[in-house]
């Protein structure tokens, strides 16, 4: 295990006990979760040496590195995810006027984004960490899907995407640097992250679905993401709530919680979705955000 002494946000080094969270997806281990005392940045530590990460993912329950769905809960994803590709595209058109756009997608996973983007007439370029997931979405996108930025020939472009990514990465600050580096002036980065102050994380506490230890090894606010963004000499422009993951979020989260699927937990975990959404509404603090960051 990797145990980190100092905090990646501010470098402070005093944490305090946030949750105890199990990985109900593989291992059904326990990891601990702590919170800096200074700038209150939340992580999983001490965590899995970066080596032994990828057996964690190795499973079928493990849905976004898989390309076909077995379970309810996939299905779900799936449809989840079919849903909101034609949504991102839109919103990076609102912010990006290249024509045609070039985009990396940073933990492309099975590439169902990259190739939709492809589709559309855009240049498109794609990392995948898993040999797995980076096979099928080579096949898909009929594109070189690299696994890892380092092994990619030095390019620009104009939008980079994380699509629930960032939380994974172990070198976070290595990764931002690099990404700024392959970034044009005018270019756009839109990254995708659970929010630990949403109403959903609130409720389900230590079997809210979006900790999913030890996968997850960085657990943001919007005020981290500003603060980490800003370190890198980017800007958090704006930030988009992703509503639809208050639900799915709250049906795994139902899941985990009382062992077991059913009629009752998807009602429950539609109307906590809806709960999460209206608090949103109010405090901003939705189940996970788009931030939108420019140079």
């Amino acid at each position: 295990m990797t145990e980190l002494s100092q905090c990646l946000a501010c470098g402070e080094t005093t944490f305090s006990p946030y949750l105890t969270c199990t990985d109900y997806t593989v291992s059904h281990e326990t990891f601990n979760i702590v919170q800096c005392t200074h700038c209150k940045f939340t992580f999983t530590n001490p965590s899995p040496e970066v080596s032994k990460l990828g057996s964690y993912y190795e499973s079928r329950a493990y849905v976004s590195h898989s390309s076909r769905p077995t379970t309810f809960m996939d299905h779900v994803y799936v449809m989840a995810r079919t849903q909101t590709i034609k949504w991102k595209t839109r919103i990076i058109k609102k912010y990006v006027t290249a024509n045609p756009i070039s985009l990396l997608d940073y933990g492309c996973g099975t590439g169902d984004f990259l190739t939709h983007c492809k589709l559309i007439g855009w240049n498109v370029s794609g990392i995948e960490p898993s040999t797995s997931a980076r096979q099928i979405a080579a096949t898909k996108s009929k594109q070189t899907i690299y696994p890892g930025i380092d092994q990619m020939p030095p390019t620009h472009f104009d939008v980079i995407t994380l699509w629930h990514v960032l939380e994974h990465v172990p070198n976070l600050h290595t990764l931002i640097e690099s990404l700024a580096k392959s970034l044009k002036e005018t270019g756009t980065i839109f990254i995708a992250v659970p929010n630990r102050n949403s109403w959903d994380a609130k409720y389900y506490k230590n079997t809210w679905a979006a900790f999913d230890v030890p996968r997850h090894l960085w657990h943001f606010t919007r005020q981290d993401m500003q603060k980490i963004m800003h370190a890198h000499s980017l800007n958090v422009v704006s930030t988009i709530p992703m509503k639809l993951d208050a639900y799915y979020v709250s049906l795994l989260s139902e899941k985990y919680r009382n062992k077991k699927s059913g009629p009752l937990t998807l009602i429950k975990s539609l109307l906590n979705g809806l709960r999460s959404n209206m608090s949103g509404n109010t405090t901003s603090e939705y189940s996970s955000h788009i931030y939108v960051i420019k140079k």
